[in-house]
């Protein structure tokens, strides 16, 4: 068969493939100069992910690598499992680590589903070295594949370890005041 300007419709597919590869290629390299020079401005944990590309890896910046207790990759690539892990075994941990945990996946199911594009909470990961990384993180989707599915997904994390040091402290002096 045969394209309307004769242009035979099998060259006209790859024509097509090759430019969405272009396209992934330069979306990869954009963003990750933007996240390599946001680390010099702050210590937020950027990261994205394309899920035309992968739905087994993401890239991050270092920062949040070193968080979880990870060498920083030369690639920053990254295993979604692995981080799903970590996160996942911070939920056994105690019931505010498991609501934490569910409330964030949930936010993230609503942007995966197209209820809508934005994503975020506060979540605790177990670090490799057996802490609790606390984050709270913010997300949106920025591409959808013509079926709705997320191609492109790009977030913050902020770790707030002693954010959350200081939640705990303040109460425990508000219970004395409850007494």
């Amino acid at each position: 068969e045969r394209h309307a300007d004769d242009t035979p419709l099998e060259m006209i597919a790859v024509f097509i493939d090759v430019s969405r590869i272009e396209q992934s290629v330069n979306d990869y390299n954009r963003l990750t100069a933007i996240f390599e020079s946001s680390q010099e401005i702050s210590s937020a944990s950027t990261w994205w992910a394309d899920y035309s590309v992968s739905t087994e890896y993401f890239n991050q910046s270092d920062t949040g690598a070193i968080a979880a207790g990870l060498e920083p990759t030369k690639d920053k690539r990254y295993s979604i499992a692995e981080y799903g892990e970590m996160r996942d075994n911070a939920a056994k941990i105690s019931e505010e680590y498991r609501i934490a945990v569910e409330n964030e996946f949930e936010s993230f199911k609503k942007a995966r589903s197209g209820e809508t594009d934005t994503f975020g909470g506060r979540t605790p990961l177990l670090s490799k070295q057996g802490e609790i990384v606390w984050t709270d993180s913010i997300g949106k989707v920025v591409l959808r594949n013509e079926d709705g599915t997320p191609r492109l997904v790009v977030a913050v994390d902020v770790f707030i370890n002693d954010i959350i040091e200081k939640e705990a402290e303040l109460f425990k002096y508000q219970s004395l005041f409850d007494e």
